[in-house]
């Protein structure tokens, strides 16, 4: 991959006492990592088959190529355009590659199944090509983001540089990514507990964290027959509550709390083996 012009250089801002990236004024500072994340996962493959490509198009890649000098940014896309082989611009390619091998980079550390040691994490940042000539270290200082806040000023000299600048402060801060429990892709958890991320899953505009939770726990019925029992009880007994029938004997919201939890330590003991699992099916039945 060849160098690019002085035109792509950017002043990167991160945060000094938060754990927050800015890549130029029009940008509002995002969490360390989110930018990253969306690049790997960016439909980078679907601009290849295009015919032309927008700046548009660059900006929901990376707010890199929303914020470097315009001049630079206009011959980038020309060149994209324009297909040109010998260019000192990256390509289509060249991005497709630095998508994968950063994608790689971060399911090694961060997937369910990666082993997050100091030694292993040690081995990839020395086989990364990028550590060899990163400037930005070299070439920082302090300075205020667009918010006010202090925060240390980088001086970065290509795209690669700023998408390895923030894998290293990911580390460096300890910044944890998880996996989606709904899609799988990885995401910059805002909370603790968060389990799904706020990507759109569905045609209709839902998202994971929206519909996750939901789907988990239809797949987990499925697949646990006493938990079916019991969800389905549960919804017959709610309903005598809330939607009074003339057939069945209806539930105040007391006797519905009282049943509630006794369904729920039966469920229990029957996972256990301390209940049989028929008796209490026949039970719940009731």
């Amino acid at each position: 991959m060849t160098a690019v012009h002085l035109y792509g250089y950017l002043h990167v801002h991160i945060g000094l006492f938060a754990n927050t990236i800015n890549f130029g004024p029009q940008y509002d500072s995002v969490n360390i990592g989110e930018s990253l994340i969306q690049f790997i996962y960016s439909d980078i493959a679907g601009l290849r088959k295009r015919g032309s490509c927008s700046e548009e198009d660059f900006h929901s890649i990376h707010p890199y190529f929303a914020c470097c000098d315009p001049r630079w940014r206009g011959e980038f896309i020309r060149s994209v355009n324009e297909h040109k082989v010998d260019s000192s611009f990256y390509s289509i390619e060249d991005l497709l590659k630095l998508q994968k091998k950063y994608r790689d980079l971060l399911i090694s550390m961060y997937s369910s199944s990666s082993e997050n040691d100091a030694r292993k994490l040690s081995r990839i940042l020395s086989e990364n090509d990028a550590a060899r000539s990163l400037t930005c270290y070299s070439l920082c200082n302090f300075g205020s983001s667009s918010d006010g806040r202090i925060c240390l000023d980088y001086f970065v000299s290509s795209f690669e540089e700023v998408l390895f600048l923030e894998l290293t402060e990911m580390l460096r801060r300890n910044v944890r990514a998880v996996e989606c429990k709904n899609c799988g892709r990885l995401f910059i958890p805002r909370r603790i507990n968060s389990e799904y991320c706020h990507r759109v899953y569905t045609s209709d505009g839902k998202t994971c964290a929206e519909i996750g939770y939901t789907q988990t726990f239809n797949r987990n019925v499925k697949n646990d027959e006493l938990l079916m029992a019991y969800t389905k009880a549960y919804k017959a007994h709610y309903a005598r509550m809330t939607k009074p029938r003339k057939r069945v004997k209806n539930m105040t919201r007391e006797e519905f709390g009282a049943w509630y939890k006794e369904a729920k330590e039966k469920l229990n003991q029957a996972r256990a083996g301390l209940l049989d699992a028929e008796e209490y099916k026949a039970w719940l039945k009731i």
